[in-house]
């Protein structure tokens, strides 16, 4: 589906998320009619709460029923066609602004599942590695989203704080279903021993991980593994795990006064020249000089 088609719709990012100071909304629509094709320069997690529908994506299309939960990235285009009793929640958020690159839900592999590898392998497996959430857990999700939207849309003193604690409760908790996910489906089974790998990733960064350790955890060849890897996360196992050391680094510079030493240790660089050469390579700056940047004029 050619995004620059006329007759694909841009989502307004002000229309969806307008208040600046919580890039976290909730919209409910039950009935959810026919939807042409658009795409948003922001996240959408998609709780189907009854019914069914087709679901058009990169010019594949698929079924979509009551329980199914799936993320459509930022600038996808999608569309929804022959609704029969369908009501969806889209809780709509900026993971940027919401700074989820530092949440600890990063080592569970059911996260990188949901967030990233899913939609970006959806084609490949013809959506049948959906996550689908039923019973009690389906019920609970479904109250935290009510919940979520009365949250943001009341605005009573400390929404902000709640709104967040809320998101995050729906994070870890999806993630977790997709974890314990039925091993049955081949597909989900292959994208959690990718999980694995990539949640390896994120615990184990300041060490030296090698690919053949992380082909056998995601059950690849190193070749077929670097592949599928390169596919689904815009890069190769090597310029994720320096990324990771990278932005750890960063979120360490600016939230603790640890000397440049410790932080080059404690996040897998041999040394702090190497650190510091590898870091302003990166991000432009020296780590002294992002330092200063980010420092709290009122603290």
């Amino acid at each position: 589906m050619n995004e620059k088609s006329p007759s694909v719709r841009t989502e307004a990012y002000t229309e969806w998320l307008p208040d600046l100071s919580l890039p976290i909304s909730v919209n409910y629509e039950d009935p959810q009619p026919a939807v042409s094709p658009h795409h948003h320069s922001f996240d959408e997690l998609v709780v189907v709460l009854s019914g069914t529908a087709t679901h058009t994506t990169n010019d594949q299309t698929y079924v979509v029923k009551a329980g199914d939960v799936f993320v459509i990235k930022r600038g996808r285009v999608h569309d929804y066609q022959k609704p029969k009793g369908f009501a969806v929640a889209n809780v709509m958020f900026d993971a940027k602004k919401l700074d989820m690159d530092h949440w600890d839900t990063r080592e569970l592999p059911g996260y990188h599942v949901l967030f990233s590898l899913e939609p970006a392998l959806r084609d490949r497996h013809q959506f049948r590695s959906r996550l689908t959430v039923e019973g009690a857990k389906f019920t609970r999700i479904s109250e935290w989203v009510s919940e979520l939207a009365a949250v943001t849309s009341g605005k009573e003193p400390g929404y902000r704080i709640e709104a967040r604690g809320l998101f995050m409760l729906l994070v870890i908790m999806l993630s977790k279903c997709y974890s314990d996910a039925p091993k049955s489906n081949t597909d989900t089974t292959d994208l959690l021993r990718l999980g694995d790998a990539v949640a390896y990733i994120e615990s184990n960064y300041p060490e030296k991980i090698s690919n053949d350790h992380l082909a056998r955890l995601a059950h690849m060849t190193v070749r077929t593994f670097q592949r599928t890897f390169l596919q689904s996360m815009g890069m190769t196992p090597s310029e994720y795990i320096l990324q990771v050391r990278l932005r750890n680094a960063a979120h360490l510079l600016k939230e603790s006064d640890f000397p440049l030493t410790r932080i080059a240790l404690e996040c897998g660089f041999s040394d702090s020249s190497y650190f510091g050469r590898t870091f302003r390579r990166a991000m432009g700056v020296t780590p002294s000089d992002y330092r200063k940047k980010t420092v709290d004029p009122f603290a």
